[in-house]
């Protein structure tokens, strides 16, 4: 809704099933989504902001789904880049938990492509406070041309209602 009465719209969400299933699925379902909303509007590329796993969804839909074609830019909140130790605990629930632990396979597939330039604009918003994205580090991103901003004082679910995030993103958006 914030970014709708920022004019910065039009704004399409996107609530991708099942939870805690498979991010490639997911990255999947996203391009699909994607190009309906492309259809619909006329619109060649969109700019995606994800929450979380939602980033790891883009990312994956960029480099594995061939998706860089339809992204303008991705701006990721809080997202465990690298993996996250919440996720070793609970990896039985869901096979996107397996892939937010460090040292897996997938995961390693994903930021090996940090090596080298993000086929389209990329931003990190990560917060020093995060308890979800541990440590805390996880969400910074290599690539040479990521933008990473640190925003203390704001931990994991809070940046999807606090209002510097929202200052950040919007400012990202333009």
């Amino acid at each position: 809704n914030r970014l709708r009465k920022a004019n910065l719209g039009p704004v399409f969400a996107v609530s991708l099933e099942p939870i805690f299933g498979d991010i490639d699925d997911n990255a999947r379902q996203l391009g699909q989504f994607i190009e309906k909303i492309c259809a619909q509007t006329g619109a060649q590329k969109v700019k995606l902001v994800g929450h979380s796993m939602a980033g790891l969804t883009m990312r994956a839909y960029v480099h594995n789904c061939g998706g860089a074609h339809r992204v303008d830019r991705m701006i990721c909140l809080g997202s465990p880049h690298h993996g996250t130790l919440i996720a070793h605990p609970v990896k039985k629930l869901g096979l996107s938990l397996q892939q937010m632990c460090f040292g897996n396979a997938w995961q390693a597939v994903l930021t090996a492509h940090e090596a080298q330039p993000c086929p389209v604009p990329i931003i990190s918003i990560v917060s020093p406070h995060d308890n979800i994205a541990f440590p805390q580090n996880t969400a910074n991103l290599a690539y040479p041309n990521a933008v990473n901003i640190e925003l203390k004082g704001i931990g994991h679910l809070e940046m999807v209602v606090s209002k510097p995030i929202f200052e950040a993103v919007k400012r990202a958006l333009m």
